[in-house]
């Protein structure tokens, strides 16, 4: 349950942060920062993705958040074994090339 609760967290501070941010720069960076604390995450429990994608449905969010969210949670899921600096910089240009 903490890394349920640990992403969502992480998830919600990253949504809130973006829409104060300054640049495209910085709301990549944050981005890059969460999906980094769910590749961590999913590295100690490769187990619970099912679990948070189940309260994910159940969570009161728009439907284009919780697809969004989704499929973040299996973007970093099928990348979890890179090294950490290639998995930064690969997230870093998703987030560049989806923001455009």
């Amino acid at each position: 349950m903490k890394f349920i609760k640990g992403f969502i967290l992480a998830t919600t501070l990253v949504l809130a942060t973006s829409v104060f941010a300054n640049t495209q720069e910085e709301v990549c960076y944050n981005s890059v920062e969460a999906e980094i604390t769910l590749k961590r995450l999913l590295n100690l429990h490769p187990d619970k993705l099912s679990v948070y994608l189940e309260i994910l449905d159940k969570r009161n969010i728009t439907p284009e958040v919780k697809k969004r969210l989704r499929e973040t949670a299996f973007w970093v899921y099928n990348r979890k074994d890179l090294p950490e600096n290639d998995f930064r910089e690969l997230s870093f240009m998703r987030c560049i090339t989806r923001t455009k």
